[in-house]
């Protein structure tokens, strides 16, 4: 039996995409045949340890550090005990395994690829890595004017030698096309597996007659994510267009936003459904199916050529969506007649799309059911291509 490991020192905590992700993958592993060896941040907490996983990271790819630090400062921190972390599971590491990074970011690249760098050729297993956010996206959010010359500096670590043996995989073929200079090679496209194969025919959508449209905003409350925007959409979405059934997922450590999203919601007619927190991928299922449209207001500057892992959900789903134009994921959403874009990165303009969706509402949720049949018959499994694209293949 072949051996994978799967590391991500992002994982502790069982309510969040890369749980979801932990789960799909083991799932996929166990399908193929494949011992699976995890090993995730030192915090994690029960559920994730009942995966097998073993706490081990010290720090998590979104970790900023000291108060003042500068961005270099933080990012040569993080991947500085990355590094360590690193170095004591080489023992563990047979040349006929394949090991995973399943969520890269800059706080972990520096010492990722030093640590492959260090593997000599004969003893070197095969590695991959999912590069999810683009190469100037910064930690805290945004963009970062260091991060991209910093990545470049990182991949080129990786000794000539042993290259053929590193695969890469992003999201979608945009952010693959921004990656290819960087790491020397075009990536996989590959949309990161979540909770998709936890569906059945109960995950699909009921239609409701005579109710109001089910709207909902999900994920983490950050401006990237437009939840700035949120409370303005909510309070003029009924005055232009009636009566909505929203659903609004409150995350994040603002208290100043959840109190301003709270008090918009409280002056509707209808009072949005409050999901403070985290969920679990059951219980996020089932918002999905009880859903007609998902508000996906991003910042298009932050999320130009990246994915986002509700866009995968709702898509498996057949969940209809708002998405920002010059984007990747508006793009594909729009072509597929699944979504419908955001002219601009304001409340207006998400109003506009809103409207303009709840009028095609009946072929958005037609269109979007047939993509969501698609994914689900047509799906090749994320490991299974991974895997035959190393060098030389891992047999399966």
């Amino acid at each position: 039996m072949s051996r994978i490991f799967l590391l991500d020192p992002s994982l502790s905590d069982e309510n969040d995409h890369h749980f979801y992700a932990m789960r799909a993958l083991l799932s996929e592993a166990e399908s193929l045949g494949l011992e699976t060896k995890v090993f995730v941040h030192k915090e994690a907490s029960r559920a994730v340890r009942r995966l097998g996983a073993r706490r081990h990271f010290s720090v998590r790819g979104y970790d900023v550090f000291e108060h003042g630090a500068t961005e270099l400062d933080e990012m040569a921190t993080a991947n500085y005990q990355t590094l360590v972390s690193l170095r004591k599971l080489r023992s563990k590491i047979r040349p006929d395994d394949f090991v995973f990074f399943p969520a890269m970011t800059s706080g972990l690249a520096m010492g990722v690829c030093q640590w492959i760098s260090g593997f000599e050729p004969q003893e070197a297993p095969r590695f991959g890595m999912c590069l999810m956010f683009q190469p100037d996206w910064h930690t805290g959010g945004g963009r970062s004017e260091a991060a991209e010359a910093y990545n470049r500096q990182a991949f080129g670590l990786i000794p000539r030698a042993i290259r053929h043996r590193v695969v890469y995989v992003c999201e979608t073929e945009e952010l693959a096309k921004e990656y290819a200079p960087i790491v020397g090679s075009l990536p996989l496209a590959l949309p990161i597996p979540t909770f998709q194969f936890l569906l059945d025919d109960r995950a699909k959508k009921e239609k409701r007659v005579g109710h109001p449209p089910r709207v909902a905003y999900l994920g983490y409350t950050k401006p990237e994510k437009g939840s700035l925007l949120l409370p303005d959409v909510l309070v003029k979405a009924e005055e232009r267009y009636g009566e909505l059934d929203f659903t609004v997922q409150i995350m994040g450590p603002s208290e100043a936003l959840r109190v301003e999203i709270e008090k918009a919601a409280n002056t509707l007619r209808k009072v949005p459904k409050i999901i403070r927190g985290s969920v679990v991928a059951e219980q996020m299922i089932r918002i999905f199916s009880d859903t007609d449209v998902l508000l996906l207001p991003y910042d298009p500057s932050t999320y130009r050529t990246r994915s986002s892992a509700l866009f995968t959900e709702a898509k498996s789903l057949g969940v209809p969506m708002i998405l920002p134009r010059n984007t990747s994921i508006g793009r594909e959403a729009a072509e597929k007649g699944i979504g419908v874009e955001i002219a601009d990165f304001n409340a207006e303009s998400t109003l506009d799309a809103l409207g303009e969706a709840l009028e095609r509402l009946p072929e958005l949720i037609k269109a979007a059911a047939v993509e969501a049949e698609r994914i689900r018959v047509e799906d090749p499994g994320y490991l299974k291509l991974l895997l035959a694209s190393s060098r030389p293949p891992l047999e399966i």
